[in-house]
């Protein structure tokens, strides 16, 4: 547990003044409410689906800036 608190925390890759998920030490982000999508009939019986990205800035305090 020492060496875990007097270890220094690995450099951050910083891109556009905005720290990444997943790289540095800052873990990525975890779905807390995962609902299922919700289709109509015909995009059920056509089998659509699709891919939602969402992308967001996250102050020091936790609140969502952008």
């Amino acid at each position: 547990m020492q060496a875990v608190l007097t270890t220094s925390l690995p450099q951050r890759i910083e891109l556009q003044g905005v720290f990444r998920s997943g790289t540095g030490g800052i873990g990525s982000a975890l779905c807390e409410s995962c609902p299922a999508p919700e289709y109509t009939y015909v995009a059920k019986a056509k089998k659509l689906q699709g891919v939602v990205i969402a992308q967001l800035s996250v102050s020091t305090n936790g609140s969502v800036e952008k």
